[in-house]
């Protein structure tokens, strides 16, 4: 997320693979809607915090064909 961040700041956000990022952010989303930290699945609203900014700096945050953002935002709500 820093590393995005930084690279957006300093206009060079075309040096990542934008498509591979959030391919790899989606496979962090639970069925829940929720989004885990890692491989072994720790899951709090930290991780669905930074997987969404993530998103969004990628410009991906709105791409139904990435994550189910209605299932984010719900399980965000509980």
């Amino acid at each position: 997320m820093s590393a995005l961040q930084v690279l957006l700041i300093c206009d060079q956000l075309h040096r990542v693979d934008i498509d591979k990022i959030a391919t790899f952010i989606a496979s962090l989303q639970n069925t829940d809607g929720s989004f885990k930290g890692d491989e072994w699945g720790e899951v709090d609203t930290r991780f669905s915090y930074c997987a969404l900014s993530a998103l969004s700096i990628l410009g991906k945050l709105n791409d139904s064909s990435i994550i189910d953002l209605p299932k984010a935002v719900d399980y965000i709500s509980r």
